[in-house]
């Protein structure tokens, strides 16, 4: 028997599997859930099996469903890029490149690598997206954004990952402070200071936190922030030292800051993320290129 399946019965299947209930993916897809729960069932009527089972208020993709979905995230894959290149022609432009990261990656790496891009690419626009890092995966994989860029360790079969550096944490404190004298700044050091850094939800901030914990000791911060400038500019209106990814690419903005190395050393791994199945095509790996020689030249735990 032939099946004969639709764009929009896979664009169904996917949500409901993402969100887990036939009410997330009728939100996501703006349409109602009666509309949902009808085309499911046609379309498990036309395979002759179940895609679906209900736990509590819950749908749990079956053996089946989920052995489809690598073929039907291959199948959306294409489609955003056909969508992608009909906006392109019909623009009459020569397309967007685009890029995800945290924000320092995008703000120090991506923003600097595009403007060298620019010159040798005027007419291609891009788009600079700073996201959270399970989200930074999922735009690569989805294929939403060309090059995701990360922090390290960083594992997942549908991506290629590339170190493209190694940064050092610092801390940061103006000029003048007690600090300055101390060539490498340990947890015992900051005992009696106030402490502006990242939250846990963050690479850095979690490393930072552990830090503390494997010296026994509390880290007590006075701003938890969500990027490095708003640390910097607290740390500047003298509201206590910062612990920060990075702090050479920021500097220049900051010449009354001084930035010293963590002890223990906390080392940072940007990576960069493209999807595996698809090499990069068109100007992109030209944009790669300008990051690879962005990064490669960035040295983070200087003064």
């Amino acid at each position: 028997m032939a099946v004969h399946l639709n764009f929009r019965q896979i664009s169904v299947l996917h949500a409901i599997v993402r969100g887990g209930s036939a009410s997330a993916a009728a939100e996501s897809l703006h349409v109602s859930q009666p509309a949902v729960s009808k085309l499911v069932a046609a379309t498990e009527a036309e395979l002759g099996y179940r895609l679906f089972r209900r736990s509590g208020r819950r749908l749990e993709p079956t053996t089946e469903a989920v052995a489809l979905m690598p073929h039907i995230e291959r199948v959306l894959s294409e489609m955003g890029r056909l969508r992608r290149s009909a906006e392109v022609i019909g623009r009459g432009t020569a397309g967007t490149v685009s890029v995800s990261g945290n924000y320092t990656l995008i703000s120090a790496v991506a923003a600097e690598a595009a403007i060298r891009f620019r010159e040798i690419h005027p007419d291609v626009a891009l788009s600079l997206l700073i996201l959270s890092p399970q989200d930074v995966v999922a735009s690569v994989i989805t294929r939403q954004v060309d090059i995701g860029l990360a922090y390290g360790p960083l594992h997942n079969s549908q991506l290629e990952i590339e170190d493209i550096g190694r940064w050092s944490c610092v801390c940061v404190f103006p000029r003048t402070h007690r600090l300055e004298p101390v060539k490498e700044v340990g947890p015992s050091d900051l005992l009696e200071e106030s402490i502006l850094t990242y939250s846990d939800s963050s690479p850095t901030g979690i490393a930072i936190r552990q830090l503390f914990e494997r010296a026994q000791l509390d880290l007590r911060t006075t701003f938890v922030l969500g990027n490095t400038p708003m640390i910097l500019d607290l740390v500047r209106r003298g509201q206590g030292v910062g612990l920060i990814d990075a702090f050479s690419p920021f500097a220049r903005g900051y010449p009354e800051l001084i930035a010293r190395p963590l002890r223990p050393q906390i080392e940072n791994v940007p990576k960069l993320l493209t999807y595996k199945s698809t090499p990069p095509e068109g100007t992109v790996p030209t944009l790669i290129e300008c990051i690879r020689s962005i990064a490669s030249n960035l040295q983070t735990n200087a003064d």
